[in-house]
């Protein structure tokens, strides 16, 4: 999944593609929420003017739209576009008209609220979340404070799921439609087998409740995740031996599915280090697993490291290495020597 993340401060006229705030608080007829360019070409899709020539800037959007408040998922199409006449792409389409069932949703909106928006798509965006945080809900108070501190007086800014992440956390109110920006992380960490995603996805079940197919998916990105970040370690020693840093190197796991290690290196004095490749697609603070047989091995006479990989796109990702971590699996083990007859490690 490739998304790219972003919080707007709502203005005057950024607040005209509600019908009502532009019925009863004139700001002009733009009708549409700017992306500015800066942002939303320069760092989330630099290929989008080129890509969308053959559609004459206009780009269909299917558009969920969250919040204020605890207010579901309102699903429209929308597009985004570029007009010739200024130089901000801009959501568009038609006003966002009130639902039905809520008639009063967006009129709480004011200027200097948030709309935090979610796109997916790697050249260009062909669905988005917005989530709405407005100062005059109670529910949205330390969101709207979050995102205030993470703007620091900028218009719009591209912003990373740490750091969403971090905001999810201080709510402590598990029902916020605030937490579909994390739902990948938790839905990733129960697939894996996490306390923390399964508990998270617990607790949210009475709006989100999670079905057979989503977490088998969820299992299937995250295998395909975890070859892929072998992949991208595979690359690194390669170079590595090229440059002449490394001697050379064995891809064990995927020769052995079983191995308690993914690579088995072998420096230029002939010493050998084993290599635990631990990948996320998201942020390098995710949690990651180690199984009981990967502990036992990390105390063993060879030097054990984890390569940790995040932040994975198509040509790239992040990488961070802990080198020899025998003493810090030595004493997760002696801990569990704590454990009650009968229950042991697995």
């Amino acid at each position: 999944m490739h998304r790219r993340l972003a919080a707007k401060r709502l203005t005057p006229s950024d607040l005209t593609l509600f019908e009502w705030h532009f019925r009863n608080r004139y700001a002009g007829n733009q009708k549409a929420i700017n992306l500015n360019a800066d942002v939303f070409i320069g760092q989330l899709f630099p290929s989008l003017p080129e890509a969308s020539t053959d559609t004459n800037g206009k780009i269909p959007l299917d558009l969920y739209i969250y919040g204020p408040g605890h207010s579901g998922a309102h699903n429209l199409q929308r597009k985004i576009l570029k007009g010739s006449a200024y130089k901000n792409w801009r959501l568009d389409g038609e006003f966002i008209v009130n639902p039905e069932d809520d008639p009063n949703r967006y009129n709480v909106l004011v200027p200097g609220d948030y709309a935090v928006f979610d796109f997916q798509g790697r050249i260009l965006p062909k669905s988005a979340k917005m989530v709405l945080a407005s100062q005059a809900v109670p529910e949205d108070r330390i969101i709207h404070e979050g995102l205030t501190a993470l703007l620091r007086g900028r218009s719009m800014a591209a912003v990373t799921l740490a750091e969403l992440q971090a905001i999810a956390d201080r709510l402590n109110d598990d029902l916020h439609p605030f937490h579909e920006l994390t739902l990948d992380a938790e839905l990733e960490d129960a697939a894996l087998g996490g306390v923390r995603g399964a508990t998270t996805l617990r607790r949210r079940q009475a709006t989100r409740s999670l079905t057979r197919d989503e977490l088998q998916r969820a299992r299937r990105i995250a295998e395909e995740v975890g070859r892929t970040g072998e992949e991208f370690v595979l690359q690194h020693l390669m170079r590595l031996k090229e440059a002449g840093a490394i001697f050379d190197f064995i891809w064990a796991s995927d020769k052995n599915a079983v191995a308690p290690y993914d690579f088995i290196i072998v420096l230029p004095d002939h010493r050998e280090v084993a290599i635990d490749v631990k990948s996320t697609s998201g942020e390098f603070e995710r949690p990651i697993h180690i199984s009981g047989s990967e502990l036992f091995e990390m105390t063993s006479d060879r030097r054990y490291d984890i390569y940790r990989v995040f932040e994975i796109l198509d040509t790239s990702a992040e990488l961070r290495i802990s080198e020899g971590v025998e003493r810090l699996a030595q004493q997760i083990l002696e801990s569990f020597k704590q454990l009650p007859p009968g229950v042991r490690v697995d």
